[in-house]
C-alpha cells in the first residue's frame, strides 16, 4: 500500500518494485505521516503489518504543505499532480510510533541529508528505525532509491 505526497497522486508508478510484499506499507512525504496512522490503526485491529517504508517524512507538515506545490510543477512529479487532495494537518506521536515497531514492525525511512528537518527526523525516529541517509534532497532521492529495487 502506497501514501502519497501533498497534491500528487499514482506517484507510486516512480516507486514500483521497491522491496515491499503484502504487509508492507509504503509513504512519501506527508504520506509518511498517513502510512503511519495507517499501520498503527491496522496493529490496534490485530491486522498483521510487516514493514512501514517512510520516504523523505516531513516533521512540520502545515509548513511543507504550503511550500511545496510551487516545487512539484518545476519536478519530475509534474505529472503526478492532483490539486484538491484532502489533508489531515496533524502531528507525529512518537509513542505512537514506539508502539509500532514494538509490534514488530520494521521502519526504515530514507532520508536526504540536505533535508532541511534532517536532526528532527533523526530524533523522532533514530531510537526505532533504521536510516538510510543520503547525500542528496528531494528528486535526487529517487534516482538514489532505485538502488533498492528488486
Amino acid at each position: 500500500m502506497f501514501f502519497s505526497d501533498f497534491c500528487l497522486e499514482k506517484e507510486e508508478e516512480i516507486f514500483f518494485g521497491l522491496k515491499n510484499g503484502l504487509y508492507d506499507v509504503i509513504g512519501l512525504g506527508y504520506g509518511c505521516f498517513e502510512a503511519s496512522e495507517y499501520v498503527f490503526a491496522q496493529i490496534q485491529k490485530q491486522k498483521r503489518m510487516q514493514k512501514l517504508l517512510l520516504i523523505s517524512p516531513i516533521i512540520d507538515i502545515e509548513a511543507y504543505r504550503q511550500n511545496i506545490m510551487p516545487i512539484y510543477q518545476n519536478s519530475p512529479y509534474q505529472g503526478y499532480l492532483k490539486k484538491d487532495k484532502k489533508v489531515n494537518v496533524g502531528q507525529w506521536d512518537k509513542e505512537r510510533l514506539e508502539f509500532i515497531a514494538r509490534n514488530e514492525v520494521k521502519i526504515e525511512v530514507y532520508l536526504g541529508r540536505e533535508n532541511k528537518e534532517y536532526q528532527d527526523i533523526l530524533e523522532l525516529f533514530g531510537s526505532f528505525a533504521l536510516i538510510y541517509c543520503f547525500n542528496r534532497v528531494a528528486f535526487p532521492l529517487v534516482e538514489e532509491l532505485k538502488i533498492f529495487k528488486k
